[in-house]
């Protein structure tokens, strides 16, 4: 700041504008004196959002659960319903209306809001059909706390584990096989079809091992989606399957893993020779001198071992 002049001082202004100013470019200043301004800029009001445990603003369409604010201050439980969540969901741009809310004092910050909106009553799921009031008789333990309804992308296949949680893709996991959202039926069901849809789901290699069972407590709640699947080849397309019509129960739902690549051995199996993956478990070296490696000596992993002894011998006897 001291590498400034002082330009401006005595500036009385008897309005917002600049022509209602008085000033003098004449000072008796020092730099402790320099002014520093923040100008206000509009915000965009919005009526409806949502804000996380933090109190910072959730993103449109992430699906995320958080606090209603109408205005900037809370919405009160009284006459809220299924209607209404919809309602102010679809307000905020979210086509499919609701997930879920319910009401509560669950933030710490919630106290430090009004109550901005009570007895919000929708006789349908758009914002135009709601009545409601400004005047409140509420606590915050009656803040609606709301999440919105998402559209997920249609997934063809897909797998879940025990917990009903997706597996990730590349995981090598067992699961539950799903065709969108149902399970599929073993009647049919091979190798080849294992292979497919691993296939279709992005396992280039295919499929690693399936069986069928009800091994999971949920599997009842899902209907059985695809039967009757035969395909003539590896891939997807050559695939003949039942959408429309089965006969099966969960016990002869699909259960499936497919294939990643591994370039580690597998060393706990066997004799210790070539392993499925192509790799032997005396070429890796965690296992170099491992003693069941000792026969592994033409494979060179003990050659500088014997180097070194003979080398030792022929010196003591000709030295």
């Amino acid at each position: 700041q001291s590498s400034y002049d002082t330009g401006l001082d005595d500036v009385y202004c008897s309005s917002g504008t600049w022509d209602s100013c008085d000033y003098s470019k004449v000072d008796d200043c020092s730099h402790s004196e320099d002014i520093h301004l923040a100008c206000a800029v509009e915000e965009p009001e919005v009526m409806f959002s949502l804000v996380n445990e933090n109190g910072q603003p959730i993103p449109l369409n992430s699906g995320e659960r958080g606090l209603l604010l109408y205005y900037g201050d809370t919405v009160c439980d009284d006459g809220f319903d299924d209607n209404s969540a919809d309602a102010i969901c679809r307000e905020m741009g979210y086509a499919l209306g609701a997930a879920e809310w319910d009401s509560g004092n669950y933030y710490d910050f919630q106290s430090s809001y009004d109550t901005g909106l009570d007895d919000v009553y929708c006789s349908s799921g758009t914002w135009d059909s709601c009545d409601y009031s400004k005047v409140d008789d509420c606590s915050h333990s009656e803040d609606i706390h709301l999440a919105c309804a998402v559209e997920e992308p249609e997934v063809m296949f897909s797998l879940v584990n025990e917990n009903g949680q997706p597996i990730p893709l590349n995981s090598g996991e067992r699961g539950l096989l799903l065709y969108y959202g149902d399970t599929v039926c073993d009647d049919g069901f091979n190798d080849t079809s294992a292979d497919a849809i691993c296939r279709e789901m992005g396992y280039a290699l295919g499929a690693a091992e399936w069986d069928s069972g009800n091994y999971y407590d949920f599997q009842s709640s899902y209907d059985t989606g695809l039967d009757d699947v035969y395909c003539s080849s590896g891939t997807w397309d050559s695939c003949e399957y039942d959408s429309d019509n089965e006969d099966c129960s969960h016990s002869e739902d699909i259960h499936l893993a497919c294939a990643v690549e591994d370039n580690e051995p597998d060393c706990g199996w066997g004799d210790w020779s070539e392993n499925p993956n192509g790799v032997h478990c005396c070429d890796h070296q965690d296992y170099y001198y491992d003693p069941r490696c000792t026969s592994g000596a033409s494979r060179g992993q003990l050659i500088s071992i014997v180097t070194i002894a003979a080398t030792t011998v022929f010196t003591a006897l000709f030295s």
